[in-house]
């Protein structure tokens, strides 16, 4: 991230945390020590701050202790993460070996993501959908699993998924308002640019709750299925469980649905 693109980032997250906090420009100048002249400088990227100044902003703010560190980070300036960082690509590796836990979510998908939004694992329920939304763009059913899940199936899952452009958004706000991580900051912003999405509109929407539901339209099949996302911490931050979730009035209709997804599969493999 250049000194510049961190300059921006920091600001436009400070005024989406001033508005969430119900500050004017003024009231932070004042409760801050300030000057507004510099505060709308910040928030417009015209220079960058000290360390002393985004503590003094996150204290009066009244942001939690992570929340000041991806500040710091946003803002160019180094952040006390307390341990060494996992790299992606050994960290797909390790996560690979926990797909035994995510088959016993079948016939529900889940998967597992690292930084980069790549898949590091996942269940038969999530690899049937991914296949068939493939085919249904004309694809031969193949997954590249070392591409960027969320940029490389943004023109696919629509054919499935009906909100798709406003759950990618869900979920982008809910990771990065979890923990912050410059390396899945800097590939949401690729991927937000590939779905025609603004940053500034997740940082804007970052302080407000999130709640990610895929509406399924397929196949003679319609229903919601929730997705509850779990990012990890410390090392491991950046990567992040992902799981669906049906309600019980939609839980007959999405079993079917991924029951037949799994049996198209296995029919495919068995015919090949």
């Amino acid at each position: 991230m250049s000194e510049r693109e961190s300059d921006s980032a920091f600001g436009l997250r400070l005024r989406a945390w001033r508005r969430a906090r119900g500050f004017s420009q003024l009231d932070l100048s004042i409760e801050s020590g300030i000057s507004p002249r510099h505060l709308s400088f910040l928030e417009t990227g015209r220079c960058g701050p000290s360390r002393e100044t985004v503590v003094s902003l996150c204290t009066v703010l009244g942001l939690p202790g992570v929340e000041t560190r991806r500040m710091l980070i946003l803002a160019g300036l180094s952040a006390d993460w307390g341990e060494p960082r996992i790299a992606p690509a050994d960290g797909c590796q390790r996560l690979a070996r926990m797909g035994h836990l995510l088959a016993a979510h079948d016939p529900l998908p889940a998967l597992l993501t690292a930084p980069d939004w790549s898949i590091a694992t996942l269940n038969r329920s999530c690899d049937a959908l991914l296949r068939r939304c493939d085919r249904l763009a004309g694809g031969d059913g193949s997954r590249a699993y070392e591409i960027p899940l969320l940029v490389s199936d943004a023109a696919r899952l629509p054919r499935v998924v009906a909100n798709w452009e406003s759950v990618v958004l869900d979920i982008t706000v809910g990771i990065y308002s979890s923990e912050p991580d410059p390396d899945t900051t800097i590939h949401t912003s690729e991927m937000l640019a590939t779905l025609g999405q603004r940053g500034d509109g997740v940082l804007a929407t970052a302080a407000t709750s999130w709640e990610p539901r895929l509406q399924v339209r397929d196949d003679g099949h319609e229903f919601e299925l929730d997705l509850v996302v779990m990012p990890f911490a410390g090392a491991w931050s950046g990567y992040a469980l992902t799981l669906g979730v049906a309600s019980d009035a939609t839980e007959t209709s999405a079993f079917a649905y991924f029951r037949d997804r799994i049996d198209d599969e296995r029919a495919r493999a068995s015919s090949a």
